[in-house]
């Protein structure tokens, strides 16, 4: 089941991480700026998690 967990969760923080990518920063308003760090940051969070498990 961990390694189930761990591949979701890796899955999920690679497409965040293209997603951001993606996002062109001098047109980038505000409100998409830090919807993409928080959403990097929750993916982050969880890789660490996982990692430590």
């Amino acid at each position: 089941m961990a390694d189930v967990r761990r591949s979701a969760v890796l899955t999920v923080a690679r497409e965040n991480l293209a997603d951001a990518e993606s996002l062109r920063l001098d047109s980038a308003s505000t409100e998409e700026l830090a919807y993409h760090f928080c959403v990097l940051k929750r993916s982050l969070r969880e890789v660490l998690t996982v990692v430590a498990l």
